[in-house]
């Protein structure tokens, strides 16, 4: 089950408002081996500007989605 969430983070001094899908964790039993917590970026504001397209084009997406998905499993959304 996806849930829409909104995530604040500062990078490099840049507030940035993050919204995506949160995909919570699977439990994991006897027959499926579960799966880890996921966060898919849909937008990255600066402002009221979306920068997502131009951080998408310079590959920044990919280590935010990777920075968010790391502290979604150390931490509780």
């Amino acid at each position: 089950m996806k849930i829409k969430k909104t995530l604040y983070a500062i990078i490099e001094n840049i507030e940035l408002e993050i919204e995506g899908w949160y995909t919570p964790p699977e439990k994991a039993d006897y027959n499926y081996p579960g799966a880890p917590s996921d966060f898919e970026i849909i937008s990255v504001y600066c402002g009221s500007v979306d920068i997502y397209d131009l951080l998408y084009t310079i590959d920044a997406v990919e280590l935010i989605n990777c920075e968010i998905n790391e502290q979604s499993r150390d931490e509780s959304f």
